[in-house]
């Protein structure tokens, strides 16, 4: 035993033994890989920042976070910074909330000063002060945000400061309340099941608690955390009803929402201030968002081919505002000039990051450009699809409240003119002539109703003087008249400068100067007008519309409105006479005022000319057309007389596709058994007896004229009159047999002479009725490609049987093409007269 080594220790002993002794530490996770690189993980709960949760610990006051939910440190976002930055999927328009920012107007330089959030006299301890000082140094290099709205702190006497945050989409919202400090309170309507309750409501860090009185006192009946709310904005239906759409900590449960009923004089800032929690704090700057009235957070895209992103989307005077998550501006759309709003669109146009959607997103298409935008389920985005459409159907008596085209002109105004301009400036009484009152309702009620997709239609030669009808009568509705009432006095005063007066060449100048103080509506609109009406009075000679009359017309309807007309006095009738000056002197001046440049004038000649070809009358054709194809069917057609010859046919069609001068023959062909057999039509032969007769016996549906290329043109050197060892086959039949064939006069007439394989006649035939046509039926089968079909027309057949005529099978092509050119010569050599030929 002694000499016997011992063994050593096995290795996988010694290793667990080792891993025994020390204490056990759990490997750092490994991310896991997305299975779609195209579709984010779904949002999972939300996340405080550390720096928030070490002030909650240090400090027995809340911060001004709006959730109260506390997150273990080994969940922190922050904690996880190594394992984040290594996620394959990653937004780049998105700030972590790791790096959120104080603003600058709040000073924290020492530990002695004193905290706005928590009380007035309770100073910042050590841990706070180190947790501070870590986060400023981290942080000072970014760009200060500044507060939506901030409440000035009676318990402080600088200035309050708030906290404003940029949220990252892959890992959800940041669990705080962006309008932080905004309190509100109010008596509420609130609808659970079929009761109605009413509630004291209050909006105060970050929550939306609804309480039985006004005191307060007991704990919240409901409780809503704004960090969750995703929409709110107006019940269409219900007036002075909030609807609120808050999104669900877990996926799969129905998310809240909440209707509630405000008082009347309270209903803006409730709507107001919970939308502002909504829209990021960085776009409070401007005082437009004191009319916000819808906001959310919802998926949109520019276009077709451009890429979802998510962001925040809200609805301020008649403008559509959207921005991208952390961009520090935003985009707009005009609602009034949203031509088209619809939903149910293609799959493949929806967002792959919106989960459990049955519809899809909506489409707002404006002047050659479209708008994608879909929320985060189908509820939100019908209620962005009811708000739009309530906006688009707002239209007042006002210019700026109409639906508009791309140039800033309301829709009623320009499809007028462009139907008067098209059909009546050359009418005599052209806005001096009245129309149908009931046709002239309609056209402006279907113009207000759906001012883009509506068409106006010429249902008679009067319909023009309706349309002329309607557009007085909108301009004389309005509210407001087209050139303002501040600015009359300035264009009485301009007018007045004669021509011996020294201000004289700088009149057309003052006078675009003043017009430049207009709405830009009120101003395009004008512009647009004058043009038109300059356009009918170049018409002068055929309407009798002079700039006289055209003044005389329309200075009331543009400088003023009819409920002005009430008080009528002597001055009145003064101020009319100098608009009378001032609408004349911008129609002759109107290049100069304008600045109407010669390129506007060369397309409204090119229209006159377009339309004045469209107008011009053409002599009504006496007789039977006949359609001829060009190169082949279903191209492109003419029709010509049925009593024109081939000839002439070829002449003209020959002129209309300026191919004289070409080397390649082209003639008329008629085409029968659907394009199988193709005849060339002599030059001398009406298509009358073609159409009005022969085809009659056919089936015309299959028989077409076809002008085209000809692949065998005629050859005076290249024919023969006989052929030998060509196979032919019977009508009715497919067997074919061998045979020669030998042209011969007999009796003054011109016989093709049928001998079988012992040079024996079986069979003649006077050319005079034979019809060649080049090709065969496809289930004849001939032996050789180079085929003809001969028809007796001497001998009645049906069209419609299977086999019609002969079928003559050529070994070679030179064959098929001497004895063509034969046929074409023959009847010229033995006959005075030609007859017919091939």
């Amino acid at each position: 035993m002694e000499g016997k080594p011992i063994p050593l220790p096995r290795t996988s002993l010694l290793k667990k033994k080792k891993e025994q002794s020390q204490p056990s530490t759990p490997p750092p996770p490994i991310p896991e890989r997305p299975k779609n690189i195209l579709k984010p993980p779904p949002i999972p709960p939300r996340h405080k920042d550390l720096f928030f949760d070490k002030i909650s610990n240090l400090l027995s006051q809340p911060c001004l976070s709006s959730s109260i939910e506390t997150v273990p440190d080994d969940e922190s976002p922050i904690c996880n910074k190594s394992i984040n930055e290594s996620v394959l999927f990653q937004n780049p328009e998105y700030t972590s909330i790791q790096d959120l920012k104080i603003s600058d107007d709040t000073s924290y330089s020492s530990p002695s000063e004193t905290c706005s959030i928590g009380s007035k006299d309770r100073p910042l301890i050590g841990g706070y002060t180190e947790c501070f000082n870590d986060y400023k140094q981290n942080h000072d290099h970014e760009e200060t945000l500044e507060p939506v709205f901030v409440l000035p702190d009676k318990d402080k006497d600088s200035e309050s400061s708030r906290i404003s945050i940029r949220a990252d989409p892959i890992m959800g919202l940041p669990d705080r309340y962006d309008g932080e400090k905004i309190t509100f309170y109010g008596w509420v309507e609130c609808k659970c099941g079929r009761k109605t309750k009413r509630y004291w409501a209050a909006l105060k860090d970050g929550f939306l608690k609804f309480y039985d009185n006004e005191e307060c006192e007991n704990n919240s009946l409901l409780t809503h955390n704004l960090a969750d709310l995703v929409y709110v904005g107006k019940n269409v239906n219900i007036p002075n009803c909030v609807i609120i759409l808050l999104r669900s900590k877990d996926k799969t449960a129905i998310w809240t929402r909440v209707e509630m009923v405000t008082d009347c004089d309270q209903f803006k800032s409730w709507t107001h201030l919970l939308a502002r929690s909504v829209v990021p704090s960085i776009k409070y700057n401007n005082d437009e968002f004191s009319d916000l009235d819808f906001g959310g957070i919802v998926w949109f895209k520019e276009g077709t081919t451009s890429q979802w992103s998510q962001g925040w989307l809200y609805i301020c005077n008649k403008t559509l505002n959207y921005m991208k998550l952390n961009m520090v501006y935003n985009k707009k759309i005009d609602i009034r000039k949203i031509r088209c709003l619809k939903k149910n669109i293609c799959r493949t146009d929806w967002c792959p990051f919106v989960y459990n959607t049955n519809e899809g997103p909506i489409v707002c298409s404006q002047g050659g450009s479209s708008f994608y935008m879909q929320g985060e389920n189908d509820t939100c985005t019908d209620l962005w699809y009811e708000n739009i459409s309530n906006e688009l159907l707002k239209i007042d008596n006002t210019l700026e409240g109409q639906r508009l085209t791309d140039d800033d002109i309301p829709y009623i105004v320009d499809k007028c003119m462009k139907f008067i301009s098209t059909y009546g400036k050359t009418v005599k009484g052209l806005y001096r002539r009245n129309g149908s009152a009931l046709e002239a309702r309609t056209i402006a009620e279907g113009l207000k109703k759906d001012p883009p997709n509506y068409q106006i239609l010429r249902e008679r030669e009067e319909t023009v003087f309706a349309v002329a009808d309607a557009l007085r009568s909108f301009l004389r509705q309005l509210n407001q008249p087209v050139i303002s009432t501040d600015i009359h006095q300035e264009l009485y005063a301009i007018s007045c400068i004669n021509q011996d007066s020294l201000l004289f060449e700088s009149k057309c100048q003052r006078y675009l100067e003043t017009l430049k103080k207009l709405e830009i509506v009120h101003y395009n609109t004008l512009k647009n007008l004058i043009c038109h009406l300059r356009e009918i009075t170049d018409n002068s000679d055929k309407n009798f519309a002079t700039i006289d009359n055209i003044s005389k017309i329309f200075a009331p309807t543009l400088f003023s409105v009819d409920k002005h007309d009430e008080d009528i006095s002597l001055q009145t009738f003064t101020q009319t006479t100098v608009q009378m000056t001032v609408l004349r002197d911008l129609l002759n001046n109107y290049k100069s005022i304008f600045s109407v440049s010669d390129q506007y004038n060369g397309t409204v000649s090119k229209i006159e000319k377009a339309i004045e070809e469209i107008s011009t009358s053409k002599a009504v054709p006496i007789g039977l057309l006949v359609p001829i194809h060009l190169y082949h069917k279903d191209n492109q057609c003419f029709n010509v007389q049925a009593t024109s010859k081939a000839a002439e046919v070829c002449s003209y069609a020959s002129g209309k596709l300026n191919i004289q001068d070409t080397v390649e023959k082209y003639d008329l062909f008629e085409v029968i058994k659907g394009g199988a057999l193709k005849r060339k039509i002599r030059s001398d032969e009406t298509l009358a007896p073609i159409v009005a007769k022969r085809w009659l016996d056919y089936d015309h549906k299959e028989c077409y004229l076809l002008y085209a290329l000809d692949p065998y043109p005629l050859s005076l050197t290249n024919h023969k009159s006989y052929v030998d060892d060509v196979k032919m086959a019977e009508p009715g039949s497919k067997s074919f047999k061998t045979c020669h064939l030998k042209l011969e006069t007999m009796n003054d007439e011109v016989y093709m002479i049928q001998y079988n394989k012992a040079s024996k006649p079986i069979g003649s035939f006077n050319i005079r009725d034979l019809l060649w046509f080049d090709g065969h039926e496809s289930d004849r089968k001939p032996p050789y490609e180079h085929t003809l079909t001969l028809l007796v027309t001497s001998v009645k057949f049906k069209y419609k049987s299977k086999f019609i005529g002969y079928c003559i099978a050529f070994k070679e092509p030179l064959q098929k093409f001497e004895w063509l050119n034969e046929m074409l010569i023959a009847p010229m050599e033995y006959n005075q007269s030609p007859i017919l030929q091939y």
